[in-house]
């Protein structure tokens, strides 16, 4: 189980991320969960990318909405303000529905020009940094869920544009940190494919079933594993079983606590010298 939290703008300090559990305090007094209905609906929440990505069966539709009787561009838009863009509503209707208010979704910069963050990604729905930072975030990786935390009832967003204030430099400064740092991440994974490459170590290839299995039964194996070690061999990350080993924190402080206490590796013993 993990959280997420986003500042609504790019240079304020805050963003948080929380492992073993949440702290709802960083939404509100008031704040609440909403776990949306199991659907079968292609959809990626990704903290990778920085706007939401539609479908592109959809992205045509969507667009059109949203900028029908403004003088626009593609997703660019002239002689316009946040009060020219509707309000955009997704989740499950009617119990959880997620709003994301023009100045959640849009940048303008003082030239009355107007960007949409959206972008046409093929087949999937990613809802990326521009709904992150809208609502909290948890990963209940157990549970197989996603949720978002409201402050209240209602899930109202309205916390700002990701790219920060109205400028047009703004805007083009947090593209290309968004791209460079993209290219970061996919320069890391080749090195690390190659590292493993050149230590020989398994692949990620998934494990074949036993003879006489269903490809749809789980495998289920217990493994033994050394609690002085951070990281598992991939033997053992493939027989992990999915039930978890212990309780599951649930807030930030007590995660927080736990890591403290974890034990800390002795000094190796220094070796006696040599008298001649």
């Amino acid at each position: 189980m993990f959280a997420m939290y986003m500042t609504a703008e790019p240079n304020q300090e805050g963003s948080e991320l929380h492992l073993g559990g949440y702290d709802l305090s960083v939404v509100g007094d008031n704040a609440s969960w909403h776990f949306t209905p199991t659907v079968k609906l292609p959809g990626i929440i990704d903290t990778g990318t920085s706007l939401i990505s539609i479908p592109e069966t959809q992205y045509t539709e969507i667009v059109q909405a949203i900028t029908r009787g403004l003088a626009c561009d593609g997703l660019t838009c002239h002689d316009v303000t946040l009060d020219s863009f509707p309000p955009l509503k997704l989740g499950m209707v009617p119990d959880n529905v997620f709003t994301l208010q023009p100045r959640d979704y849009i940048s303008c910069d003082a030239r009355k020009t107007c960007r949409i963050q959206f972008q046409n990604s093929g087949s999937w729905w990613v809802l990326g940094d521009i709904f992150i930072k809208t609502y909290y975030t948890l990963f209940d990786v157990d549970n197989l869920r996603v949720g978002f935390a409201c402050n209240g009832d209602l899930c109202k967003g309205g916390r700002g544009a990701i790219y920060g204030d109205d400028s047009d430099t703004t805007f083009d400064m947090w593209e290309n940190a968004f791209l460079l740092g993209s290219v970061f991440a996919a320069g890391s994974l080749l090195l690390f494919v190659f590292y493993m490459h050149q230590h020989n170590l398994p692949s990620l290839d998934p494990m074949h079933p036993p003879h006489g299995t269903d490809d749809k039964t789980p495998i289920l194996a217990t493994t033994h594993l050394d609690v002085k070690s951070p990281l598992l061999t991939m033997e053992q990350f493939r027989n992990l079983n999915t039930s978890p080993k212990g309780p599951i924190v649930t807030s930030y402080a007590e995660a927080r606590r736990n890591y403290s206490q974890l034990p800390t590796a002795a000094p190796p013993a220094e070796k006696p010298a040599t008298v001649v």
